[in-house]
């Protein structure tokens, strides 16, 4: 284990005005003995942009954390938060192999179409032509399947929220939220 511990992507003192943009940062190491695991740490004090990545940890490591800046951040939700990576997702690549990192194009995946354009980055790190609307998040510009995002869990089943108003208007408002489908 690094007592001063370890990131997928880590930026020092004195970088300004930098991008992290269509990223895939995966730290799945276990700090055993100090310090800890970071998919992204930047230095406080720097000044930088980053979105649409993916940023991945094992999270039931309790040393383990989504990014650093100013503060240590254990989920993507607290770490956009921030304002960072308001466009990206926090899953484990499927890539073909340990030594393969292309994606593989048969599971579902929110790194199909989830990047965006990058002015100057028409080609993958193979020379296929990146889409130029909606790449690719990762190295890797492939034809996959695009994960759906789980859909809204509303509870309970009535939410109230009371007395309402509108100007010189009032009145109760309630939403009832109701499984309309035959499952």
């Amino acid at each position: 284990a690094n007592p001063l511990g370890t990131y997928a992507l880590g930026v020092d003192v004195g970088c300004t005005n930098f991008t992290i943009r269509n990223n895939i940062l995966v730290n799945i190491y276990n700090q055993t003995s100090g310090g800890s695991s970071f998919a992204l740490w930047v230095a406080n004090g720097n000044t930088f942009s980053s979105d649409f990545n993916d940023l991945y940890i094992n999270s039931t490591l309790p040393n383990s954390y989504i990014g650093h800046f100013n503060s240590d951040y254990r989920t993507l939700s607290a770490w956009q938060n921030t304002g960072k990576d308001l466009h990206s997702y926090s899953e484990l690549p499927e890539f073909i192999a340990p030594d393969d990192l292309h994606i593989n194009t048969l599971i579902p995946t929110y790194l199909e179409s989830g990047g965006t354009p990058v002015t100057g980055i028409y080609f993958d790190f193979d020379g296929d032509a990146r889409n130029l609307t909606t790449p690719d998040i990762g190295a890797d510009e492939f034809n996959g399947i695009i994960k759906i995002p789980p859909a809204l869990v509303l509870t309970p089943e009535a939410i109230d929220f009371g007395i309402v108003s509108i100007g010189q208007f009032s009145d109760a408002v309630s939403v009832i939220v109701k499984n309309q489908s035959a499952q």
